[in-house]
């Protein structure tokens, strides 16, 4: 990691960023077409944390997928979902919607922090204490695999 001003903390699946205001969602509608994007795009599928930035993969790619606590949509075009600083924002002209459609914009007083589960493949994001919790796993997944094997 070249630069961490804006990272508290950092473990396996979780990453922790200093206030600032920041998009909650598919980071291609934020940093697209720069150089972030392409850092984004390397290693495709796994958990990445960088100062700008934190990407992870949805569980069936693009989609609709929504908070579970508020029932918020977040829309995905990139088969995953992240955080992003909006200081590093770059203006897509192929994003159709404003950014607070496609997914939240928030402002962090305290702190931010960003928890990735890759076995259930769900985003959660602590801010200012304040919770959003996105699965993109169905919650039929695990009966469906039960039921099939017990056939």
């Amino acid at each position: 990691m070249d630069n961490v001003e804006n990272i508290v903390s950092l473990e396996e699946y979780s990453v922790t960023y200093k206030p600032g205001i920041y998009f909650l969602g598919d980071p291609c509608y934020v940093i697209q077409g720069t150089e972030l994007w392409d850092k984004a795009c390397q290693d495709a599928g796994e958990f990445r944390a960088f100062n700008e930035f934190a990407i992870a993969p949805t569980m069936y790619g693009d989609g609709v997928y929504y908070d579970k606590y508020s029932g918020k949509e977040f829309g995905v075009d990139s088969a995953s979902l992240g955080i992003v600083n909006l200081k590093y924002y770059h203006e897509n002209e192929n994003v159709a919607y404003p950014l607070e459609q496609l997914g939240a914009v928030i402002e962090v007083n305290d702190y931010i922090k960003f928890t990735y589960d890759p076995d259930e493949y769900s985003f959660s994001f602590e801010i200012d204490g304040a919770v959003v919790f996105i699965p993109t796993k169905d919650e039929d997944d695990e009966d469906e695999i039960d039921n099939s094997d017990n056939e």
